[in-house]
């Protein structure tokens, strides 16, 4: 999960038009890409939100260090300012 302020719309789009190409092979997916976020209870992130679902945290933090995905951090870097984590969770079932 990222939480992220883009400070140079130009600058970003290389990073975001390679980045899915770089977790694609660790079988990573887009579950949250954009939209609008309204804040209901304590402060929200002040940019956008990106969510990507792997199978594993392992295969979450091995496309992080991956070289492609290292190759593409500086261009993030200069071009937002961001959070990034791995959540570790369980899918629950509906009715569950």
């Amino acid at each position: 999960m990222s939480e992220f302020v883009v400070t140079d719309r130009e600058g970003m789009k290389p990073y975001s038009a390679q980045v899915e190409s770089t977790f694609l092979p660790f079988g990573g997916r887009y579950i949250v890409r954009g939209g609008k976020i309204r804040g209901l209870e304590g402060d929200g992130p002040n940019g956008g939100m990106v969510v990507i679902e792997f199978d594993s945290k392992e295969k979450a933090q091995a496309w992080y260090d991956s070289p492609a995905y290292r190759k593409l951090m500086p261009i993030r870097h200069q071009s937002a300012t961001s959070r990034v984590y791995i959540v570790e969770g369980t899918v629950i079932q509906p009715g569950h």
